[in-house]
C-alpha cells in the first residue's frame, strides 16, 4: 500500500505543477495513470515511451518551462539517467524496488509498505487525485488486478464491468476487453497517429463516447481499434500455433510495423494458463521479449538467463520482459528452458 500521507504529497506534487513532463510505459496503465493526473490539472505534456526511461530520452524531452518530472509504470529507473535533472521528479510505479536515492527524487511505489502489493500505477494515481475511477479500473483490469472499488465501478458502467471475476476474463471474453484494447492500441501506429489518440484520451468523459461511438473524437478511437485489432488478429492466430511442447509455447517473429508482443503473451497465458509462453520480436539487432507463466517465479529465472548476455530484463512474479541483442536469442531461450525446466521438476 501507499500510505494516505504520502498519497496527499503525491496530490500536492502534481497539482502545483505549472508544467508538468509526463513519460509513461506505453500500456494502458501507464497511458492511464497519466490521463489521471493529467485531467486533474490539464496542464503539461505527456509522452509514452518504450523501454526504460534512460537519460537522452529524458533530457531530449525536458524543456525549460517544465517545473515537474513525472515517471509512471517503468520498471528500470537508473541514477545516472535523472542525475542532471534539476527540477522535482515524481516516480510512481508498482513493480520491484529499485535501489535509487536522489535529493529531488519523490518515489511512490506499494512495495515499500507491501513488497507483495502489485496494485497498478493507475489504481495509485486514482488514490491520489480521487477523480476518473473508469480510467482507473481500465488501466488496473488490463494490468492483471482486480480494483477494491469494482463493485462501484459495476454499477456505474453495468453493461462495460460485467461480473468480472478475474482479469483475464475481463480483457479477453467481455465487454470491457474492447476497452481495454481500445487504450493499448491507441499507443500503436505511427507517431503522428499516437500523439493524436493521446491527445483525444485527455479530452474523453466516458467510456461510452467510444463503445457507442457517441462524439467524433470517440468515432476516431474506435475507428483506429478496428484497424490495430485486425492486425492483432492475425498476429494471435499465427502465435497460438507454435506450441513447442507440453510446457512452452514460443513464437518468435521479425518486427512489422506494430509490436503486440505484450497483449499476445497475456492472451496466449490466459488460454493455455498451464504453459510457458515466450514471445519474441526482432526488430534490427535487438529482440523484445515478453515472458508469462502461472507456475514459476519468471524474474529469478530471467535474471538467470541473462548471465553473460548483454541485456536487461525483469517484471512481475508471473509476467516478465527482456531485451537483448539478437545474436544472444537462442542462447537467452535455451538458458530460459533450461533453469524453467529446473523450477517445474522441484514442484
Amino acid at each position: 500500500m501507499i500510505p494516505d500521507t504520502e498519497l496527499k504529497k503525491l496530490n500536492d506534487l502534481i497539482i502545483n505543477a505549472e508544467n508538468p513532463l509526463y513519460l509513461f510505459d506505453d500500456d494502458q496503465d501507464g497511458l492511464c495513470a497519466f490521463l489521471i493526473f493529467w485531467r486533474a490539472t490539464k496542464k503539461g505534456k505527456g509522452i509514452a515511451i518504450k523501454g526504460s526511461p534512460n537519460k537522452n530520452t529524458i533530457m531530449k524531452n525536458l524543456n525549460l518551462s517544465n517545473d515537474l518530472l513525472v515517471i509512471l509504470d517503468k520498471p528500470v529507473l537508473n541514477y545516472e539517467d535523472i542525475e542532471e535533472v534539476e527540477i522535482p521528479i515524481v516516480y510512481l510505479d508498482h513493480h520491484p524496488l529499485n535501489e535509487i536515492n536522489q535529493k529531488n527524487l519523490h518515489y511512490f511505489n506499494p512495495k515499500f509498505k507491501d513488497p507483495k502489493d502489485e496494485l497498478s500505477t493507475a489504481y495509485w494515481a486514482y488514490k491520489a487525485m480521487k477523480t476518473d475511477k473508469w480510467l482507473s479500473a481500465i488501466g488496473t483490469i488490463s494490468d492483471w488486478h482486480i480494483p477494491d472499488y469494482i463493485d462501484e465501478i459495476q454499477k456505474e458502467f453495468p453493461d462495460i464491468f460485467t461480473e468480472i471475476k478475474n482479469p483475464g476474463d475481463a480483457i479477453f471474453n467481455s465487454p470491457f476487453g474492447v476497452l481495454s484494447k481500445a487504450f493499448l492500441f491507441s499507443l500503436k501506429g505511427s507517431s503522428d497517429i499516437t500523439k493524436q489518440c493521446i491527445k483525444i484520451l485527455t479530452r474523453i468523459e466516458s467510456p461510452y463516447e467510444i463503445l457507442n461511438q457517441t462524439t467524433s473524437q470517440g468515432r476516431f478511437i474506435y475507428k483506429h481499434y478496428e484497424k490495430m485489432n485486425n492486425k492483432y488478429e492475425k498476429a494471435i492466430e499465427e502465435a497460438s500455433k507454435h506450441i513447442d511442447d507440453e510446457h512452452f509455447l514460443i513464437y518468435i517473429y521479425h518486427s512489422t510495423e506494430d509490436s503486440f508482443t505484450s497483449i499476445i503473451s497475456n492472451e496466449l497465458i490466459y488460454r493455455n494458463p498451464n504453459r510457458i509462453i515466450i514471445i519474441a520480436r526482432i526488430k534490427g539487432e535487438k529482440v523484445s521479449l515478453s515472458i508469462r507463466s502461472w507456475e514459476l517465479s519468471l524474474p529469478p529465472i530471467v535474471k538467470r538467463s541473462l548471465e553473460n548476455i548483454e541485456g536487461t530484463g525483469g517484471g512481475h512474479l508471473h509476467a516478465c520482459g527482456s531485451v537483448i541483442n539478437a545474436n544472444d536469442l537462442d542462447i537467452f531461450i535455451n538458458n530460459f528452458k533450461k533453469y524453467a525446466l529446473e523450477e517445474l521438476s522441484k514442484k
